[in-house]
């Protein structure tokens, strides 16, 4: 809206996409689920990685990372890879390299998207491309806290929500700390500060807000 100001558009309204907040919502979390990515050790990180696997999605941080972040956890993180992209094989080679990182392929469901959301510790939002970035919300929706991109959409919507971290760098290594980071911090504020800022993309509000804006113009 700024740059659309400054080129000079003289009235620019932000009127967002929508999240479906039922479908994506804290509820849906699967308690066996859980328990069968804890495996057995109570505080082990749990990661949903539903993207597309290529390096403008980050791929490459998460996966140089692994190692980074095994050691300063002290435990092996389980880390649910879903999708497809040009990086499928280095995602396969390390779903059989590590005990704890699963590739469950590319998920049709939408329940079973939302049942995943929901039964991790956190979400990550490492493309710095994103201009609104559905998946995000989809995630906040299901109460994750982030670890996000320094641009872009990730980026709006962690520091709007003040629900997550921000990458510093795009390096494994930065990545590994802000996942630690997020770990270490109080989380469950977090989740529910993530649900909270996701509630306001519901499409009701958003459908609000254009007939808000429609019925503002018909008026002048």
């Amino acid at each position: 809206m700024a740059r659309l100001k400054k080129k000079g558009l003289p009235d620019p309204r932000w009127i967002p996409l929508g999240c479906d907040i039922n479908m994506f919502n804290p509820t849906k979390r699967d308690n066996a689920l859980v328990q069968k990515l804890k495996d057995g050790v109570e505080n082990r990180l749990t990661v949903f990685f539903p993207h597309r696997h290529c390096k403008e999605k980050g791929i490459d941080l998460l996966l140089g990372a692994y190692d980074i972040l095994t050691e300063k956890l002290g435990h092996e993180p389980a880390i649910v890879l879903a999708g497809t992209g040009p990086s499928l094989p280095q995602v396969k080679e390390a779903a059989s390299k590590y005990k704890h990182v699963e590739y469950i392929g590319f998920v049709n469901s939408i329940d079973e998207m939302a049942r995943y959301y929901a039964s991790v510790d956190m979400g990550l939002a490492l493309s710095g491309w994103e201009t609104f970035g559905l998946s995000i919300l989809e995630s906040m929706a299901s109460g994750n806290a982030l670890v996000g991109a320094a641009a872009g959409a990730a980026f709006e919507h962690v520091t709007e929500s003040g629900a997550g971290v921000i990458l510093k760098e795009r390096t494994p290594q930065a990545l590994a700390d802000a996942i630690t980071e997020l770990h270490h911090s109080d989380v469950q504020s977090l989740k529910q500060k993530a649900r909270a800022y996701a509630e306001k993309f519901s499409w009701n509000d958003c459908f609000m807000r254009q007939l808000g804006l429609y019925q503002e113009i018909s008026k002048n």
